[in-house]
């Protein structure tokens, strides 16, 4: 079972989440987008993927969390572009090529 936790309180948000529960596999909670929260309910739940709106994003919350728990994926949604950013804190000292491809095809 994959933990994924919705960062927000929009309609976008919830309705995602309403998407997502009949998908297998998935164990998801929604919080409200306060960084405390956040970062608390990532310490406790220990989530695989973050799901987040891109305004979060200029809070640094979400590269702290990356930082302090790289094994986090996080999603960045952005409302107004209807685009989709993925993140993740995993790190290489010596990136190949095919641990570039890897990534890729994540």
């Amino acid at each position: 079972m994959k933990r994924v936790l919705l960062c927000g309180n929009s309609l976008f948000v919830s309705g995602l989440q309403a998407s997502l529960e009949v998908a297998p596999g998935l164990d998801l909670q929604q919080i409200e987008p306060q960084a405390d929260r956040i970062r608390e309910r990532v310490k406790a739940w220990k989530p695989e993927v973050l799901i987040l709106e891109t305004r979060l994003l200029k809070d640094n919350v979400s590269l702290s969390i990356l930082q302090d728990y790289p094994e986090v994926r996080l999603i960045s949604l952005d409302l107004d572009d209807n685009r989709l950013l993925v993140l993740s804190g995993s790190a290489s000292e010596q990136p190949t090529t095919e641990e570039l491809l890897r990534v890729i095809a994540a």
